[in-house]
């Protein structure tokens, strides 16, 4: 949630609306960094497999000098893995840069026995569902959102 919010003061005036956001990832109470290295995604996947672990959405918004915190929390249970199935996953989408070594919104879904979540949408960085519940409270014209466009 710090770094969400460092990101949105970052870029927020008393004229603007700012959305900062920041994800991470959480096995067993350890978080998982991004791994940087070919070996230390293998690493990562080979350590989460089989097990659960929280993807955590930190959303920021800025509003008028006043500061709305979101937070979600996803649950995923990994599959059971070989070394031969990381491997390829890794060289397939290079998750070098991702916290948890994988990338669910591209072929990071085939990595998954289950997940359990509110909104899906903060899977892949942006709980939807409550920012646009935040923005529509905030007054901002969301089509579709049953608000005054």
């Amino acid at each position: 949630m710090t770094l969400a919010e460092v990101k949105a003061h970052s870029l927020s005036t008393a004229q603007n609306c700012v959305i900062g956001g920041d994800q991470l990832v959480s096995l067993e109470g350890e978080i998982l960094c991004k791994p940087k290295s070919f070996e230390g995604a293998c690493l990562q996947l080979a350590k989460m497999q089989g097990k659960t672990h929280q993807l955590i959405t930190a959303l920021c918004v800025i509003h008028g000098g006043q500061k709305i915190p979101l937070l979600d929390i996803t649950e995923i249970e990994m599959r059971e893995l070989s070394p031969q199935q990381i491997r390829a996953y890794v060289t397939m989408d290079q998750p070098l840069d991702c916290a948890g070594s994988y990338k669910i919104e591209k072929s990071g879904l085939v990595l998954v026995k289950s997940l359990n979540t509110k909104d899906f949408s903060a899977i892949q960085g942006l709980p939807l569902i409550q920012l646009v519940q935040t923005l529509t409270s905030l007054g901002y014209p969301i089509p579709g959102s049953g608000n005054k466009e």
